[in-house]
């Protein structure tokens, strides 16, 4: 028998007053539940989830379950993604300290240190840190962000790629990451765009009635703990203190593995780029407004006078 689920309040509000949005899946767990909008400040979170002890236990000990070839083939095509990530964060930041909070097996703190950076990573499971640390030579701190001996005020770039929706109570952990970084430093994040995934969850089963063949996949849809939308996650970060929050749509992780069974990798890799560069020409045909990726990926400053 599976653990009961626990209903949670909105992690910004603190309150529970929120209105069902529909059923989803969790993932990565894979369990059933209730996707809800916080009816103060419009945030959206699923509720009830798997408790806050399975939710670590779970990300210790099985979220890296696969073969190595698996993960070899998923790090090799998140590369891409990776460099394009840090190629942003250079185009505001001159090269210095960069903290990754969840970095897994090391694979994007690996592209920032072969650019000159100076890296220090997080990470919960310990079979990831173990590899980032002992194949590829990163200095790694084991355990969460909350708790480690991370040195505060001495980042000047502090990055979580697809964490923050994750974790069981996003707004501290924001909060963490702007006390480790110097004053003015940058904090990037990667999280799903729940517009978009909460449109296709909801066509996908007009879709699979054109496309019988669809049966056999997985609906390629993502709902972690915390969906945010672009004025959810700007109105969180600026409640922190942040300045300068921007919003934008994120590249593309070139392997999904659905698409790339249902499609081969090449046709998938042009397939998604083509979507991406759509995606960035409404955006810019907007001015900004609209922002209809599958993920975004979110810039933050923190203030010059901050004292945290």
């Amino acid at each position: 028998m599976s653990p009961a689920l626990v209903a949670v309040p909105c992690n910004v509000c603190h309150v529970d007053e929120a209105t069902p949005l529909g059923t989803v899946r969790m993932s990565p767990l894979g369990t059933t539940s209730t996707l809800v909008r916080c009816r103060h400040c419009g945030l959206a979170y699923i509720s009830p989830r798997h408790s806050s002890e399975e939710e670590r236990a779970f990300y210790r000990q099985r979220y890296y379950e696969v073969t190595e070839e698996d993960k070899e083939v998923w790090s090799g095509q998140r590369l891409e993604l990776f460099r394009r990530l840090l190629w942003g964060i250079e185009r505001r930041r001159p090269v210095g300290r960069l903290l990754d909070v969840g970095c897994g097996r090391g694979h994007f703190l690996q592209v920032a240190r072969d650019g000159g950076w100076d890296v220090l990573g997080i990470e919960l499971a310990h079979s990831a840190r173990t590899h980032a640390q002992h194949v590829l030579g990163l200095p790694v701190l084991e355990g969460e962000l909350m708790t480690v001996p991370v040195p505060l005020k001495s980042f000047d770039v502090a990055v979580a790629w697809n964490v923050v929706d994750q974790v069981y109570e996003p707004v501290p952990a924001l909060r963490r990451m702007l006390a480790c970084l110097k004053p003015g430093g940058l904090m990037v994040l990667r999280v799903p765009n729940l517009a978009f995934h909460w449109r296709l969850h909801r066509l996908w089963p007009d879709v699979v009635r054109c496309l019988p063949a669809l049966l056999r996949y997985s609906e390629p849809t993502v709902f972690h703990l915390t969906m945010f939308t672009p004025r959810t996650v700007t109105a969180v970060l600026r409640k922190l203190g942040c300045a300068k929050v921007r919003v934008t749509n994120s590249p593309l992780d070139l392997y999904v593995e659905d698409l790339v069974h249902l499609l081969g990798r090449r046709t998938t890799a042009v397939l998604q780029r083509g979507l991406y560069g759509a995606a960035q020409l409404l955006y810019g045909l907007s001015a900004g407004r609209w922002i209809l990726g599958p993920s975004l990926v979110v810039w933050a400053e923190k203030p010059t006078d901050a004292r945290a």
